[in-house]
C-alpha cells in the first residue's frame, strides 16, 4: 500500500512540476505582446476592398481557411466554405501532426475588437 501511495505522490509531483514548467516557459520564453490596442477602424468601401485584396491575393488567407476540393487540379475552394475554416492539414502533406484551419468569417470574429484583429 505504501508503494502505491509513493507512486501516486510521485506522479502528482511530476505533473505539478510539468505544469509549473509550462507556465514558466509561457511567462518567460514567449514574447509579451501586451494587451490589444483599443482602436476602431472605419468601414469604408476602399478599406473593405483593400482587405479583400490582402486576404485573397497577397497573404492568401482564404487558401487555407476555406475547404478545398483536392480531387481537381489546383484544389479550388468549395462553394460556400470561403473563410469558414475546417480544412485539414495532416502528416500526408508533411505536417508534424493534424490541425484544422480556423473560421475567419465575420460571424466567428464578431466578438473580436478591431485591435484584436489587427
Amino acid at each position: 500500500m505504501k508503494k502505491v501511495i509513493k507512486v501516486i505522490a510521485g506522479l502528482v509531483a511530476f505533473l505539478l512540476i510539468g505544469l509549473f514548467s509550462i507556465g514558466l516557459y509561457v511567462k518567460t520564453a514567449l514574447p509579451n505582446v501586451g494587451e490589444a490596442p483599443e482602436l476602431t477602424v472605419e468601414l469604408t468601401d476602399s478599406r473593405i476592398k483593400r482587405g479583400e485584396y490582402l486576404a485573397n491575393a497577397v497573404m492568401a488567407c482564404m487558401d487555407c481557411h476555406s475547404k478545398r476540393d483536392w480531387s481537381f487540379y489546383a484544389a479550388p475552394i468549395i462553394d460556400g466554405t470561403f473563410g469558414g475554416g475546417g480544412e485539414r492539414f495532416g502528416p500526408e502533406i508533411q505536417f508534424p501532426g493534424t490541425i484544422y484551419s480556423k473560421n475567419l468569417t465575420p460571424t466567428n470574429l464578431s466578438s473580436w475588437t478591431d485591435g484584436e484583429i489587427s
